[in-house]
């Protein structure tokens, strides 16, 4: 990049996807951190192409289509379990405790871990959420949009780094 940048991309607070209070909505908020990630990742300021963003995001969808099915999984596993417990509980009751020395005390098989998917918008408003923040920023000059190879590639701007800046050492003096 050309430009000369206000700090290093190390120097930027980040949560997975989300800038809290610094563009004033979440649209731009969450589309402002996924641009920030590869630069985070890369160490240096980088350009982030439409592809690198829809795969990031698909990603990001898989990994959340996974954890609804491991909760659905072991939301069915305790109702076995509850169910198996009523009728140990029941069989102790009738049988005035013996049931105890014949049959073994159910248990609460740990199933798969549930893979946390981060928190953002395309769970709810699809990958559209991203893009309308995307074009925001680019709207107001907080992001710089270039033609490389046939590829739009989305780059920060001094702008946009200096705002976001300014902002987290806000919030630390505040808090």
């Amino acid at each position: 990049m050309c430009e000369e940048m206000p700090c290093a991309p190390q120097d930027i607070a980040i949560l997975k996807y989300t800038i809290p209070g610094t563009f004033g909505s979440f649209e731009k908020e969450e589309a402002a951190a996924r641009v920030l990630f590869f630069s985070l990742k890369a160490e240096k300021w980088v350009g982030v192409s439409e592809q690198m963003l829809v795969d990031m995001m698909r990603e990001d969808h898989e990994a959340y289509e996974r954890a609804c099915e491991v909760s659905r999984y072991k939301s069915e596993d305790l109702w076995r379990f509850e169910r198996a417990m009523k009728r140990y509980y029941f069989f102790c009751a009738l049988t005035l405790g013996l049931h105890v020395l014949f049959a073994e005390k159910p248990t609460l098989h740990q199933g798969p871990q549930i893979e946390q998917a981060p928190t953002s918008g395309i769970f709810i408003w699809g990958f559209g959420h991203v893009w309308k923040g995307i074009d925001a920023l680019v709207e107001c000059g907080m992001l710089r949009c270039e033609k490389i190879n046939g590829e739009i590639v989305f780059f920060p701007t001094p702008p946009f780094i200096a705002r976001i800046l300014m902002i987290q050492r806000m919030q630390r003096c505040v808090g």
